[in-house]
C-alpha cells in the first residue's frame, strides 16, 4: 500500500509537470502517431512485392510492429526517464539523497517518473495490434489475449531489467552515455521476425545475451502459433531471471558507490 501511495503521488507530479510543457506533450504524441503511421506505410510497400517474410504475412508482420512498438512505448512511459535520472544522480551525488529514503531501492530508480506522453501514445500500438489483428486467419481466445498482456508484460520486465544491468556500470565509470545505442539496436530488431536470424547461434545471442527476440517476437510467435505454448516458460523464466540479476547487481553497484560527501 506505502508503495502504490507513492506511485500515486509520483503520478501526480508527473501531471502537473506536462501541464507546464504542453507544448512538448503535444509533439511527442504526434511524433509517435507519425512514426507508427511511416511504419504502416513502409512494411505495406515491401507487401506490395511478397506475400510473406519469412513465412510471416502483412498483418502478422503488422502485430509484431505493433507489439514491439508497445513494449517500447510502456519501457519509455515508466523506466526510461527514471534509468536516465539514475544514471545522472550517481554522477552528480544525487543518488545520495536516493539511498537515504526509507523506500526500496530499485522501486524509486524504476518508478521514480513517469512519461506521460509516452503513455498516451501507447494508444497508437494498442491500435495497430488490435487493427491487424482483424486481418489473421487466428481467432484469439480470451485466455490467448490475456496471456498476450502477459507477455507483453514480461517483455517490458525483460527491456527495462537488461537496460539497468547494462547502466549499472555507471557505478563504476561515470560517462555511459553510449549504452543507450545498445537499446535503440535491441528495439530495431525486437520488430523482426526471429525466422530471418540466419544462424541458430545469433537466435541464441539475441534471446539470452542482448534479449531482442523475447521482447515481441516471442509472444507474437506464440500467440500467432508459429511456436508452442510451452515458450511461455521461455518468456516466464527470463524475465524472472533479469529481475534477479538486476536486483544483484544493482547491490554489488551500491556497495561500490562513491559518496558525493566521501
Amino acid at each position: 500500500m506505502k508503495y502504490l501511495k507513492l506511485f500515486l503521488e509520483q503520478s501526480k507530479i508527473s501531471i502537473m509537470s506536462v501541464a507546464a510543457y504542453r507544448a512538448n506533450f503535444v509533439l511527442m504524441i504526434i511524433q509517435s502517431f507519425v512514426n507508427a503511421v511511416l511504419s504502416i506505410v513502409s512494411i505495406k510497400y515491401i507487401y506490395n512485392y511478397v506475400d510473406k517474410i519469412a513465412g510471416w504475412s502483412y498483418g502478422e508482420m503488422m502485430i509484431l510492429i505493433g507489439t514491439s512498438m508497445l513494449v517500447n512505448q510502456i519501457f519509455r512511459a515508466f523506466i526510461l526517464p527514471n534509468l536516465n535520472q539514475f544514471v545522472a544522480d550517481i554522477g552528480n551525488g544525487n543518488f545520495d539523497a536516493i539511498l537515504l529514503k526509507p523506500v526500496n531501492v530499485l522501486f524509486l530508480i524504476f518508478f521514480g517518473r513517469i512519461d506521460l506522453s509516452s503513455l498516451v501514445s501507447v494508444s497508437v500500438p494498442i491500435a495497430i495490434v488490435i487493427i491487424f489483428e482483424r486481418t489473421v486467419t487466428i481467432k484469439f481466445t480470451i485466455i490467448e489475449i490475456l496471456m498476450y498482456i502477459l507477455l507483453v508484460l514480461c517483455g517490458v520486465i525483460i527491456l527495462s531489467a537488461f537496460m539497468l544491468i547494462i547502466h549499472s556500470v555507471a557505478f563504476y565509470y561515470i560517462k555511459v552515455d553510449g549504452l543507450m545505442n545498445v537499446y535503440y539496436m535491441i528495439m530495431a530488431i525486437s520488430e523482426k521476425p526471429q525466422d530471418i536470424i540466419p544462424t541458430k547461434m545469433l537466435k541464441t545471442f539475441f534471446t539470452w545475451i542482448l534479449p531482442a527476440v523475447p521482447l515481441a517476437c516471442l509472444p507474437v510467435s506464440i500467440i500467432l502459433h508459429k511456436i508452442p505454448y510451452r515458450y511461455c516458460l521461455l518468456e516466464f523464466f527470463l524475465s524472472f531471471f533479469m529481475l534477479l540479476c538486476v536486483k544483484a547487481l544493482t547491490y554489488i553497484g551500491i556497495k561500490n558507490y562513491s559518496s558525493a560527501s566521501s
